[in-house]
């Protein structure tokens, strides 16, 4: 048995997959999906690809990665092991200018310092961005760190969530992911790496070497984020997006979308502050509209 809800405005928040699935399972009004009338809805699928790269071992005591590093890096004592007081949760991260990458054309990458050579990362860790540090001063009291790097990924109406074969236990269509990662986010993490190497071998610390990055190398071993964005982009042409700026999706008066499937684009931060200010945008401009 089913039951029928109406309402005055529908406000769908239920994640850029799920979002985008039920959107293009809707299709008793409109074939193709509601809000698909352009073929859009699941288009410019973005997330943040990670990489490792390392090791990089610094010729600094522990206690000055500890501060900077934060709540990441563990130390281990005679005793006990030891974490940066009072700084759970956040965490240094080191990243280009944006003068520097305006000018260079790069997307946004950030990378922070993990404890321990990249054989000790989580999967997604890959050579082809090894960085290799060499002729330290007190090497032989240096740590080995490795970067965990985090990148934006430009938008691509290829890299896509469609509905897949069968159906899941609620008998909703299965979605399927293509994900695409292009050279544009293997050429801006490639160089970021390389310029925080160069900047390692400045500061006296150590000298940086990058192995090059081959094309198509860092792509089977990137894992995301998980930071679905971008399914049910906004933009004020119903030709160029799904929703509009006010996040209605374009053509149905009454459905609106929160979340991080409306990101145009993505940047290389966490969006979640984001996600919540956009919901409080809506919630404020839905409160307007509705009274």
């Amino acid at each position: 048995a089913g039951f029928r809800v109406e309402a005055r405005a529908y406000a769908l928040a239920a994640g850029a997959l799920e979002s985008t699935r039920l959107l293009l399972a809707s299709r008793t009004a409109r074939p193709a999906g509601l809000g698909n009338d352009h073929d859009l809805v699941g288009r410019f699928f973005q997330d943040h690809p990670h990489v490792t790269a390392g090791p990089l071992v610094l010729a600094v005591s522990d206690e000055a990665i500890l501060s900077f590093a934060g709540a990441n890096v563990t130390l281990t004592g005679r005793d006990r092991t030891r974490r940066a007081p009072h700084v759970q949760g956040v965490q240094a991260a080191l990243t280009l200018s944006e003068a520097a990458r305006r000018r260079d054309g790069l997307l946004g990458v950030s990378a922070t310092l993990q404890r321990g050579a990249p054989s000790q990362a989580a999967p997604g860790s890959t050579e082809a961005l090894e960085v290799l540090v060499g002729g330290l001063r007190d090497v032989a009291h240096g740590q080995p760190y490795h970067l965990l790097v985090r990148a934006e990924q430009a938008p691509d109406p290829s890299s896509r969530v469609t509905l897949g074969e069968g159906r899941d236990a609620v008998g909703l269509p299965r979605l399927a992911l293509d994900w695409r990662l292009g050279a544009l986010e293997e050429e801006s993490i490639a160089r970021t790496v390389r310029r925080i190497a160069e900047a390692v071998g400045r500061s006296g610390v150590g000298v940086g070497r990058v192995v090059p990055l081959e094309h198509g190398a860092f792509t089977p071993g990137a894992s995301g984020g998980p930071h679905q964005l971008g399914t049910l982009r906004m933009a004020a042409s119903p030709r160029r997006g799904v929703v509009d700026p006010d996040c209605r999706v374009h053509g149905i008066a009454n459905l609106w979308v929160a979340g991080g499937a409306v990101f145009p684009t993505s940047g290389w931060a966490n969006p979640t502050l984001t996600v919540v200010a956009m919901a409080l945008r809506l919630a404020d401009h839905l409160r307007v509209a509705l009274t």
